[in-house]
């Protein structure tokens, strides 16, 4: 639904291209997209995310990590995905509420000044 939301405000907006990484094929996650309107937006990809951060060559602006809350993945996914984050670039995690991403978001805000929490 998120990726759905973020392609829709890039067709709305400058024309980003979004990229969705998945490890697993997911065919009711695009079922109600139109296609021939967003092929040009939407990129999925069905690979891991070391395998995806690794081949990265460009700068993120916004990366949205959406993750059941472990803290173990979700600090692994983070630290995969940094190195690539622009100097104003936003992160915003699902389920901030859970122990896990609780966790990882105050480990990132107290080892890195330059990250802010927003609710």
């Amino acid at each position: 639904m998120v990726t759905q939301c973020l392609v829709r405000g890039s067709q709305e907006g400058k024309q980003n291209r979004v990229f969705s990484f998945t490890s697993r094929e997911s065919p009711e996650f695009t079922s109600d997209l139109d296609w021939d309107n967003i092929q040009n937006i939407l990129v999925l990809r069905h690979e891991s995310n070391e395998d995806s951060a690794r081949r990265w060559k460009d700068k993120i602006g916004l990366l949205w990590l959406n993750t059941p809350g472990d803290y173990k993945d979700l600090k692994r996914i983070l630290r995969c995905w940094e190195s690539h984050l622009s100097h104003d670039a936003r992160v915003v995690m699902s389920n901030y509420n859970k122990p896990g991403t609780n966790r990882v978001i105050k480990e990132y805000l107290s080892d890195q000044g330059n990250f802010t929490y927003d609710q």
